[in-house]
């Protein structure tokens, strides 16, 4: 009887030990990445791609190489939306990481970069798009100088970040040669990811390079043209982190109550799972002394 009572009792704290793990469970990646490449999968692009085409909530309408033309001042051109250039968007929660130090780069459900170009290949700039229900909703993104000077210079409603750029293609090779001249490592594609955190700073985060981590500011321009964006190794980076969270009061708010919401969900969880295995184990002893009482009487 006591033995059972014992071996009960020790099945039901593994129990609440493996709920209590559940709960607070993070996901904190260092080395190794979430999927196979920087870009998604040919058959997750194909996919994508049609959804933009004929699914989107925007209206636009697309050709079926994902062309569309465009006309401002009497001027028309054509821009098209490239599929091979379709990344998945990671987070990075640049305010844990300047808290605690842990590196927690998780994959934004939905979010997706693709990149624009005129009809001859030049760049135009990149947008970030989500989906959701099936249905596209492009969410904005950036607008190379080009474009701007050449197509909407006088266009006021346009929207975006000028002279950024997100296109892995033309941020690896830059990326290549500052990490060469910093002496910081070498890279393949399967080893970097793009990152947006919460104030929509774009960064690569690289893994697996010779001295450890980098993280790196998505490429930008200056009025210019000067090639602008910092290299850092993820370590040195907390002091970074550590001012974007300053500087960003409001959304540092945000985020603590969105904490402060969570830990109290955490809580009333872990409170549930003590009750009903605290109720089970009381049952437990209940039908045990049953038994028990039943087997004594028989006895009599």
């Amino acid at each position: 009887m006591v033995y059972r009572i014992k071996k009960y009792f020790a099945f039901i704290i593994g129990v609440i030990i493996v709920c209590e793990s559940m709960i607070n469970e993070t996901f904190a990646i260092d080395i190794e990445l979430p999927d196979d490449s920087v870009y998604a999968s040919e058959e997750e692009q194909d996919k994508l791609f049609q959804l933009i085409i004929h699914n989107s909530a925007d209206n636009v309408k697309y050709t079926d190489n994902g062309e569309i033309k465009h006309e401002i001042n009497d001027d028309g051109w054509i821009e098209k939306i490239v599929k091979e250039s379709i990344m998945p968007v990671y987070t990075f929660d640049v305010f844990e990481y300047a808290r605690s130090g842990d590196i927690i780069i998780e994959r934004k459900n939905g979010w997706y970069c693709i990149t624009r170009e005129f009809e001859d290949g030049t760049y135009i700039g990149d947008s970030l798009f989500e989906i959701v229900d099936n249905v596209c909703y492009m969410h904005g993104g950036t607008i190379s100088k080009d474009y701007y000077l050449r197509k909407v210079d006088d266009d006021s409603t346009m929207m975006g970040n000028f002279f950024d750029c997100y296109n892995y293609d033309l941020n690896k090779e830059w990326l290549i040669n500052v990490l060469k001249e910093k002496n910081m490592g070498e890279f393949d594609d399967e080893n970097v990811r793009f990152v947006v955190e919460k104030q929509r700073k774009a960064f690569y985060y690289i893994v697996n390079t010779e001295k450890g981590g980098v993280i790196a500011n998505a490429r930008w321009t200056d009025r210019n043209n000067n090639v602008l964006g910092k290299v850092y190794y993820i370590e040195d980076f907390r002091e970074v982190a550590k001012k974007i969270m300053e500087n960003n009061p409001r959304a540092l708010k945000k985020e603590e109550d969105e904490r402060k919401k969570t830990d109290k969900n955490k809580k009333e969880k872990q409170i549930i799972y003590c009750v009903v295995a605290g109720l089970f184990f009381i049952a437990v002893i209940f039908v045990l002394f049953l038994r028990m009482r039943l087997k004594q009487k028989k006895n009599y």
